[in-house]
């Protein structure tokens, strides 16, 4: 879901849920011994992303205490 079509305050919202979700696995990652994580597909709505949000990411990721992959989507547009 892309967060375009909610209102101002939802799209925030919306957003740190998605950061609270890096923070959440990383605990899970942590309580369930694994070794890393590995996120796949599109960790972004766009390939375009603001140096805010980049941040916010790095951010969060320093939470998790386990080694985090991230291999992006194919945009095919």
């Amino acid at each position: 879901m892309t967060r375009y079509f909610l209102s101002e305050g939802s799209q925030e919202r919306f957003t740190q849920a998605r950061f609270d979700a890096i923070r959440t696995l990383g605990r899970i990652a942590k309580e369930e011994g694994c070794q890393f994580m590995l996120v796949c597909g599109d960790a972004f709505e766009s390939n375009q992303v603001d140096r805010k949000t980049v941040a916010r990411s790095l951010e969060a990721l320093k939470d998790v205490p386990v080694p985090v992959f991230i291999l992006p989507g194919i945009t095919t547009h």
